[in-house]
């Protein structure tokens, strides 16, 4: 925690944290949107519950978030050019999985339609909030990793 407290107050990792949770959340937003006559989030909420639009937006900025503190984690690795396997393909695997349990579930996803399912998040038990929980624990584990092998990076809070 003390790693990425020190990491974005920094400047320039601060500025791609913020651009990336900022972009993201936008991005996941509008694919949750996407099917929705007029991108309409009353409608959205209409359809499938406050509940269930409140959980999918909380799950949204999460992920938003935990991408944008990966982001500037990969750039710090980049700077120090040290590289982890393991953390960068958790990451990536969070941030596909978050991508797929995007959408509406009664209008269907586009990611999924893609693949031919368009209606798939209908049928899973809380209609793809599992997924993106998921991708929290993914991305949450990923930047674990990536904070406890970067001790050695040397981060250092900028006065």
């Amino acid at each position: 925690m003390k790693t990425i407290k020190n990491l974005l107050a920094q400047k320039r990792y601060f500025l791609l944290f913020s651009a990336v949770s900022i972009l993201s959340f936008a991005a996941l937003y509008f694919l949750m949107v996407q099917a929705v006559y007029g991108y309409s989030l009353q409608i959205y909420m209409e359809m499938n519950g406050l509940s269930y639009t409140v959980a999918a937006i909380l799950t949204s900025a999460a992920v938003s978030i935990l991408l944008g503190i990966y982001a500037s984690l990969v750039l710090l690795r980049i700077d120090a050019a040290r590289k982890n396997a393991k953390a960068g393909a958790a990451g990536i695997a969070g941030i596909v999985t978050s991508i797929v349990g995007t959408g509406c579930p009664m209008c269907g996803s586009f990611i999924l339609g893609l693949f031919g399912a368009p209606l798939g998040l209908l049928f899973l038990p809380l209609k793809g909030l599992e997924l993106k929980a998921f991708s929290i624990i993914v991305l949450s584990a990923s930047i674990f990793l990536m904070s406890k092998n970067c001790g050695t990076c040397k981060v250092r809070k900028q006065k």
